[in-house]
């Protein structure tokens, strides 16, 4: 199916370019200034990706496949849709007293014990034959409806956006013509690297796949210096992949002074491993003229255990979580707050590398700063003068570096952004992926 809904025309130039995205493409900010900057330079440009967007769709037109991932992927735990275990069943004492029962039971667990080890078997398997991953990963109903999606569509390029296209691409490519850019917008091998279940089933796959294609791809681009080291490094990559940031369109946002009240905004996923809680915590020690939003799309129960959580601390009056809007607004309502925060605890490379599309989307609404001390964004921050830095995710720290801001440095750090924006803007940023792109098809 196609959404094309104020498709528009512009001059072409002759060159044909598809997204493919297990994302909502319309509501993805990467891949819409992808296909953005391409549709006004002249590119005839199709997507592919999920249905269920919010957002008003691009002047090129999406075809999406008929069904979505699962809701845990749509909130950023997408590499779930990789090899998965089988579900948790019941607690080890519990297993254990089902085996105790009798003969039935230990043949049960048994064969719970050999469905376990076999896939545990499968998945390490993979970190040595590649054959193995991509059986695994074209068994997927997802991938073969993006593939049957993808009829139809005719193109110079395919984009794979992230690992999960990569193979998909190539294919496409074979069959019909064309090259392979490849832009990942995570560091995709260390991406949940905190949760064991993730390293043990599903790292092996993501890393078979991608060191297979990932030389064959014409362009490689990445949204940050340090997760381009580690791609050249990790599969020695004669090139460093391209540095393209997540950097907004530029937008010129009505400047709204702070008034009684200090607002301060998270907006983006609302998940875990993402500091909210250790944030929430944090402001009861907060001064009092200071109030948050948290503003994302997340599950209802994981929004649950933040409601209780505001209860329980006593910040209710103080902490509200909004919903999401759409991605064509979040720098227009995000222009109404006067703090912009995000803190990612240091968990593993993915976060010390992160670069967040809501750092620059901050920037652009004219707000002050505060985020991780963590090598990319502090580069960001520390380069323009846009805020202040947080040492760790501690939420006694966030409070001290949340009191440390007065009203004077408040108003200061926002001058200061709604100065880089003018040049922190995707109009800029767009024209490496341009020149990358027309390199490889030809001017």
């Amino acid at each position: 199916m196609a959404d094309n809904d104020g498709v528009r025309d512009r001059p072409k130039n002759g060159k044909k370019v598809c997204l493919l995205s297990l994302s909502r493409i319309p509501d993805d900010p990467r891949v819409r200034r992808q296909g953005d900057a391409l549709f006004e330079a002249g590119w005839v440009v199709a997507a592919v990706g999920q249905p269920g967007a919010k957002s008003q769709n691009p002047l090129w037109p999406c075809y999406h496949i008929e069904n979505a991932v699962s809701g845990d992927a749509q909130a950023g735990v997408k590499v779930d849709v990789a090899v998965r275990p089988l579900s948790e069943g019941p607690r080890n004492d519990a297993i254990l007293r089902t085996a105790l029962r009798g003969t039935r039971g230990a043949i049960r667990l048994a064969a719970r014990i050999k469905s376990r080890v076999g896939l545990a078997l499968q998945t390490q398997m993979m970190r040595f034959d590649s054959k193995m991953a991509l059986q695994t990963y074209w068994s997927w109903a997802t991938i073969q409806e993006l593939y049957q999606a993808s009829t139809g569509v005719d193109a110079d390029l395919w984009v794979a956006n992230d690992w999960l296209t990569l193979p998909l691409a190539e294919r496409l490519a074979s069959e019909r013509g064309g090259v392979v850019a490849y832009d990942t917008h995570e560091f995709a091998v260390n991406e949940y690297m905190e949760r064991l279940k993730w390293r043990i089933f599903s790292r092996p796959l993501v890393k078979a796949i991608e060191g297979k294609y990932i030389r064959e791809a014409r362009v490689v681009s990445t949204v940050s210096e340090g997760i381009a080291d580690e791609l050249q490094r990790i599969y020695r990559l004669p090139f460093k992949p391209l540095v393209i940031r997540n950097v907004p369109r530029y937008e010129s946002v009505p400047y709204i002074p702070e008034s009684g009240r200090i607002r301060v905004l998270y907006h983006g996923i609302v998940a875990p491993v993402r500091g909210l809680e250790q944030l929430i915590r944090s402001v009861e020690r907060w001064r009092p003229e200071f109030e948050l939003t948290i503003r994302g799309p997340s599950n209802e129960s994981y929004r649950s255990a933040l409601h209780r959580l505001i209860e329980s601390v006593g910040v209710s009056k103080r902490v509200t979580i909004a919903p999401p809007v759409p991605m064509t607004d979040l720098v227009s309502e995000a222009a109404l707050f006067d703090v912009g925060f995000f803190c990612m605890p240091r968990l593993s490379k993915q976060h010390e590398y992160v670069l967040p599309n809501k750092l620059f989307e901050y920037i652009m609404a004219g707000l002050a700063v505060c985020v991780s001390d963590l090598p990319e964004m502090s580069r960001v921050v520390r380069a323009t003068g846009v805020g202040v830095l947080l040492p760790t995710a501690d939420h006694v720290d966030i409070a001290n570096v949340m009191n440390g801001l007065s009203r004077e440095s408040i108003r200061k750090f926002k001058a200061r952004s709604r100065e880089v924006a003018r040049t922190l803007c995707w109009e800029h940023e767009s024209q490496t992926l341009l020149s990358a792109y027309d390199d490889v098809i030809g001017k």
